[in-house]
């Protein structure tokens, strides 16, 4: 299996961190059941990154070499839950796995092919040029498991570091949960949120005004990075308790890992409440198929 999280991020949510093959537990949001899984079976798909021409799977390789440099400024961060433990090329290492973090997932794959096929749509009821059919048969292409796979990994080798840059512009923020729920993770585990509107063109780019990151590193520590005109008051090192605005800050990261993943959510308790009360109010994130991009 071909994992878009990886196996050793995924342990940290493990039910038993020690164990030789550890467990994490497991919410299928199309079922609404949750059952233990090995971080081994989870957040991952047979041949997801393969393309003919890869033989030697120089990608998937590459994707290794970018885990092994976060991981090291990871265990750090998790060790010293101290922003200030990090250099420059800690921080650089984040930024960019929380980059090609984002764009490695199913998730980012179908929102892909989501726009591709909206646009084919459309031109499909014009009258096309010649030099329009040529450029309507590559959608048409790219509108496949494979083209969208090539289309997302050209992405990542063009646009990661691109992305990264704008990470590393953002303010960043480490935060501890002491609010004994823990910080969930899933199949998507870099999330967005803005309680800004800025109109028809959407209010979660990362240069819009109150933009909001976060990338839970555990169950008791996340990582936000933030507009930092809008939190420039916001200390660098929060503190959330057990008290309503640490619940309701642990319901907006949970719920939004509920909202951007693809199926899967992920913990090391097996109390999903949450997740029920979500999908109570927003049945529709429990469809793997639903609308993710509005091209209209």
């Amino acid at each position: 299996m071909q994992h878009y999280v990886p196996r050793f991020y995924l342990q940290n949510f493990a039910i038993d961190p020690d164990l030789d093959s550890p467990q994490v537990y497991c919410f299928d949001k199309p079922n609404q059941n949750h059952f233990p899984v090995s971080t081994t079976n989870i957040a991952g798909e047979n041949y997801f990154y393969d393309l003919p021409e890869d033989e030697e799977q120089e990608f998937e390789h590459g994707l290794a070499n970018i885990e092994g440099e976060f991981s090291r400024a990871y265990d750090d961060l998790l060790s010293h839950r101290d922003l200030d433990s990090l250099d420059e090329n800690d921080r650089s290492a984040i930024a960019y796995s929380v980059a090609v973090q984002e764009l490695r997932t199913r998730e980012t794959r179908e929102k892909h092919r989501e726009v591709i096929s909206g646009l084919r749509q459309v031109l499909e009821e014009e009258n096309l040029s010649e030099e329009l059919e040529e450029e309507m048969e590559e959608l048409r292409q790219a509108d496949s498991e494979e083209g969208a796979n090539r289309m997302q990994i050209e992405l990542i080798i063009e646009r990661g570091w691109e992305f990264a840059e704008h990470v590393l512009a953002l303010k960043w923020v480490l935060i501890e949960n002491e609010t004994g729920h823990p910080f969930w993770t899933s199949d998507h585990p870099i999330v967005r949120y803005n309680s800004n509107d800025s109109g028809p063109y959407g209010n979660l780019g990362l240069r819009n005004r109150g933009i909001q990151i976060y990338f839970p590193l555990s169950p008791t520590v996340s990582l936000g990075f933030v507009d930092p005109d809008s939190f420039a008051n916001c200390p660098r090192h929060l503190v959330i308790q057990d008290d309503e605005d640490g619940h309701e800050h642990i319901k907006l990261q949970n719920g939004l890992q509920m909202q951007f993943s693809t199926r899967h959510v992920i913990s090391n308790s097996n109390d999903f409440s949450m997740a029920h009360d979500f999908l109570d109010q927003f049945p529709e994130y429990a469809d793997t198929n639903r609308q993710r991009v509005d091209i209209s």
